[in-house]
């Protein structure tokens, strides 16, 4: 990946682009990667997002104003009120050990009805067409792996916040929601 700015660099509008994310996939030949493009505003944060997965023939965008979208159906995040209902998708590293939040990682998830790692991009597109209720990231994203899916979750009704509740793209956790459930999550992983 490389990194790097070009064009007015006093612009309040930026692309933030992710040629792949998941790479550790692509190279291994796990169909679950994508390319990942962002509009963002200085002060609105992301306003239209593309996560293209052409692996799984599948492309997901959304537009303030406009509605989010999934290979041409509209979607919505879920409905779900409680994490007993709900279905998790964890992506565990060694992030959340350093931080000293593993116990309450592995809480979170025996509460709700079902866990798994569905990781990346998929995830958070997954919260965003209301398969599944919450997405739990690794720590040590880039604003590249987080722009693109918050536009689409947010855009689908649902939230997009680091692992302490701040809405910032560029933080290095994320966690999407159907927005119901999001300050219980961000609550039980407080350490």
């Amino acid at each position: 990946e490389e990194h790097g700015h070009s064009g007015n660099a006093d612009s309040p509008w930026k692309w933030v682009i992710d040629p792949i994310d998941g790479t550790s996939n692509f190279v291994r030949g796990v169909p679950v990667w994508a390319t990942l493009i962002a509009l963002v505003h200085d002060v609105e944060g992301p306003v239209l997002g593309v996560v293209s997965a052409p692996a799984l023939h599948q492309r997901w965008w959304a537009a303030r104003g406009l509605g989010a979208f999934a290979n041409g159906r509209e979607i919505k995040v879920s409905d779900v009120a409680t994490i007993a209902e709900a279905q998790i998708s964890v992506t565990f590293n060694a992030g959340w050990e350093k931080i000293g939040g593993t116990a309450n990682l592995i809480a979170l998830q025996q509460r709700a009805y079902r866990a798994r790692g569905y990781g990346d991009f998929w995830q958070h597109m997954l919260v965003a067409q209301g398969s599944v209720d919450i997405a739990i990231d690794a720590i040590g994203l880039a604003p590249y792996d987080n722009a693109a899916v918050q536009a689409i979750v947010e855009i689908a009704g649902g939230r997009h916040s680091d692992r302490l509740g701040i809405r910032d793209y560029t933080q290095n956790s994320a966690i999407s929601s159907n927005g119901r459930l999001h300050d219980e999550v961000i609550t039980s992983l407080k350490i």
